[in-house]
């Protein structure tokens, strides 16, 4: 399979030049854009046949080859606009304008209902810098410096300029990702600060595995703890347990929340917004952080499978900060998680999530969660049984999840077994248990 990886580079000079080209470049797309959406009706159909074609088309509408008369002067708006970012620049209005018209179209059908699409420039719309004609990146990927070349407009011209680049950045891609091709870089506006995004296509076979023999790493994301990890056999065998948490970042997250919440009473609804960037960089960092871990894990004890619940996030979340941060996070997570284990040759699948923490993993029934010790607070990391044995709720979660895979995995093996063990949403450990004993 092909996994698409992206990197990004930290520039550390010429950000006024680099921010002048942007500009020059977005004017462009918006005038580009405006010409496409009034010649549609003749690119329509070429562009529906074929891309490259309506490319050319349009291109002869906006770039004059040898005094040869042209419809629209863009080549005395933009002089010595590079002629692959041209072409770049046309690809993404033909993009642009196809889907306003789609959408449009929709629109109409459906009666008019809601609010009419419009054609506006991205606000991200950003360049990429062609090899050899808008950019010359060897050297930085063939561990010969940390520079780049970029062809960018400064003072009313297009002229190269030799670019730093941050040394961590590039000896990461020097490490990992020697004698894989690069894409041709886009730029991309972080705060304060661009970055040259490189794309990477890895070649990895995740081999088949066989059930009786495969080994998991059974994750539960929780409120508690960012994560907590099982390594389980296909027989029942827990190997190992870890609870991954990391305290300082959490406190760093809910100090900045603080915040935000006191310059809110003080300012209204805007107050904060400066705070709150800084809340949504801590808490990718933080799913950085958790999902290198449980690589790192699945590595460590040779895993086949990482299995998660399947949670599905879909829609606008509502509630407090703190409760939103956390199920953005779980996503990225999961995300990110994927990636890295697909790199690995290590296989991703999801389960069911339905009661996985509400059932005992030893089969006695619903655990009553929130246990009051002597008039204390409720602590919300234990359980009970109905059997009155306390234990951990995301362990117990872990437990259920690991079991439910193998489950599901032994019925597609043997379909007969399905009448053994309850519904998906009711399995636990102990299904499992009984399952290999019968």
């Amino acid at each position: 399979m092909n996994i698409n990886v992206s990197y990004q580079v930290k520039l550390l000079n010429h950000g006024s030049i680099i921010q002048e080209t942007v500009n020059v470049y977005q004017k462009a797309l918006a005038y580009v854009i405006d010409v496409v959406n009034k010649e549609w009706d003749s690119i329509a159909p070429i562009y529906k046949k074929e891309k490259l074609k309506a490319q050319g088309f349009v291109e002869g509408l906006i770039h004059s080859v040898k005094k040869k008369a042209v419809k629209y002067d863009f080549d005395k708006l933009f002089v010595k606009y590079p002629s692959y970012l041209r072409r770049g620049t046309i690809n993404a209005a033909l993009g642009a304008v196809s889907s306003y018209r789609s959408n449009l179209k929709n629109w109409e059908e459906n009666g008019k209902h809601g609010k009419e699409p419009t054609l506006t420039l991205k606000r991200r719309a950003m360049p990429t810098f062609y090899k050899d004609n808008t950019s010359n990146c060897n050297e930085m990927l063939q561990r010969n410096g940390n520079t780049v070349l970029l062809k960018l407009y400064n003072k009313k011209d297009w002229v190269w300029v030799l670019i730093r680049c941050r040394r961590q950045d590039v000896k990461y891609l020097n490490k990992w990702w020697t004698g894989i091709k690069a894409s041709a870089p886009t730029l991309v506006q972080g705060h304060n600060c661009f970055y040259l995004r490189f794309l990477y296509v890895a070649k990895r076979d995740l081999k088949v595995i066989d059930p009786s023999k495969e080994t998991i790493l059974a994750v539960d994301l929780g409120i508690n703890t960012d994560a907590t990890c099982s390594v389980m056999t296909a027989d029942g065998t827990v190997i190992a347990r870890k609870f991954l948490d990391f305290p300082i970042e959490k406190d760093r997250l809910y100090h900045q929340l603080n915040r935000i919440k006191g310059l809110q009473r003080k300012h209204g609804p805007t107050g904060g917004r400066h705070e709150w960037k800084k809340v949504v960089r801590i808490n990718e960092a933080h799913a950085t952080r958790v999902a290198n871990s449980i690589v790192t894990l699945a590595a460590m004890y040779d895993v086949d499978t990482i299995v998660f619940e399947y949670l599905d996030m879909k829609g606008k979340t509502y509630g407090p900060k703190k409760q939103r941060l956390h199920m953005w996070r779980k996503n990225s997570i999961q995300k990110m998680v994927e990636i890295k284990a697909h790199l690995n040759c290590i296989h991703v699948s999801r389960i069911c999530a339905w009661n996985t923490s509400k059932l005992a993993y030893d089969g006695s029934g619903k655990v009553e969660r929130s246990i009051k010790n002597d008039n204390q607070e409720p602590n919300y990391s234990l359980c009970k049984f109905t059997s009155g044995k306390m234990y951990n709720c995301d362990l117990n979660a872990s437990y259920n999840i690991g079991a439910r895979y193998f489950i599901r995995k032994m019925i597609y093996k043997a379909p007969e077994l399905a009448d053994k063990v309850p519904v998906a949403s009711r399995r636990t450990y102990s299904d499992l248990k009984a399952l290999l004993a019968a």
